[in-house]
């Protein structure tokens, strides 16, 4: 985990995880509390090459992702928000399931290949 200008990052704090396009491999963690119960609210805490989170809600900004397919481009408009359990620990072993997007495809919701319960939502990042 590489933690951004000295911020903080602690479990249980309400977070959105994107892919960081620039840093393969990595993860860019957002502060997604509240702008009224913290001062970093929309600033990247950190990067991580793993995230763990519960009560995971997918988000998907619809006009960007048409950008994403009129430009074809690549662009972050795909998110995940919930509450932070884990960075760069080992993935438990009774989670098996790959979730992944594609934004051609099926009107870009996320799908997923085992059984999983997610909750998708679009709407502006």
């Amino acid at each position: 985990m590489e933690l951004v200008k000295g911020r903080l990052i602690c479990p249980g704090q309400k977070v959105s995880v994107y892919v960081n396009l620039n840093q393969q491999g990595r993860f860019s963690i957002v502060d997604a509390e509240p702008k009224s119960k913290s001062e970093t609210s929309g600033l990247v805490l950190c990067y991580a090459e793993s995230v763990l989170i519960q009560s995971a809600r997918f988000k998907v900004s619809e006009t960007a992702r048409q950008k994403v397919i009129a430009n074809n481009r690549k662009l972050v408009h795909a998110s995940v928000v919930g509450t932070l359990i884990a960075v760069d620990q080992p993935k438990p072993q009774h989670l098996d399931t790959v979730v992944n997007y594609y934004p051609y495809v099926r009107g870009g919701l996320p799908h997923r290949i085992g059984c999983y319960d997610y909750q998708c939502e679009s709407s502006p990042l």
